[in-house]
């Protein structure tokens, strides 16, 4: 499963039921990020990118999906009864700001999926928020910006967690 972390108001009870949907000696890999972005300085505090991302996880948590629950994923899938479950998280940055070639093409693609996946937080802004659409549309002019800047340091923790029965 892969970027599940918007799709459910209770993840706990969708990973039981692949629990149950598991036979024994079978696994199931998880792949999901966590906002808001995250930085080792101070450079993505107050950004346009910095306030909508806070602004999503807010209204996500008001209409009760929340996108913050994928630290919980382990313990969860351990109190399920899944076993020999494996964590590793990645920073994933948003553009092309870190040294070397591996983190620039990573921060690349990134940068890429998250131009595309602005526009679905137009309904959490609108409905949850308050924003209207005008004031939406003039934020992510300003978080695009954000995003293309290498000045910039954010990136989104990456869980990839394993797990068999």
């Amino acid at each position: 499963m892969r970027g599940m972390m918007t799709c459910f108001s209770d993840p706990r009870s969708i990973l039981a039921k692949a629990y149950e949907a598991t036979a024994p000696g079978g696994y199931l890999e998880m792949q999901d990020s966590v906002f808001p972005m995250h930085c080792h300085d101070d450079t993505l505090e107050g950004t346009a990118l910095d306030i909508w991302g806070k602004a999503c996880v807010e209204g996500a948590a008001k209409i009760g999906r929340p996108w913050t629950n994928t630290p919980n994923y382990r313990g969860w899938m351990i109190e399920l009864g899944f076993e020999d479950v494996k964590e590793k998280i990645f920073e994933v940055p948003i553009n092309t700001w870190p040294k070397g070639r591996k983190q620039k093409e990573l921060g690349l693609w990134w940068q890429a999926d998250l131009m595309d996946a602005l526009g679905a937080s137009m309904a959490i802004l609108t409905r949850a928020m308050g924003w209207t659409p005008e004031q939406v549309e003039l934020h992510l002019v300003q978080v695009r910006k954000d995003i293309k800047n290498k000045g910039v340091h954010g990136y989104m923790p990456m869980w990839v967690i394993i797990y068999g029965r």
